[in-house]
């Protein structure tokens, strides 16, 4: 389980409604495996939704490489479910 430091940063820099993994991991400064392992706990704990980019056109090197693997598909936006 991640701390509350962890969770705190990603819930803090979620302010649209969908929001980049890209874009998430740069404003979290947190390393990868933490960062991974704190967006797994708010997925799981049902506070924030990870979907893979419906345009799929859309998806930059950027996108690739900050995707988090969820149920055997690439996701690369976030967002709030509260």
């Amino acid at each position: 389980m991640m701390t509350q430091t962890h969770t705190a940063k990603i819930l803090d820099n979620l302010t649209s409604k969908w929001v980049s993994l890209a874009e998430l991991r740069k404003a979290a400064g947190l390393t990868r495996a933490d960062f991974d392992a704190a967006i797994m706990d708010l997925y799981d704990a049902g506070a924030i939704r990870v979907e893979a980019q419906p345009f799929r056109w859309r998806i930059t090197p950027e996108d690739v490489a900050a995707a988090i693997r969820i149920g055997g598909e690439d996701r690369h936006l976030v967002g709030r479910t509260r």
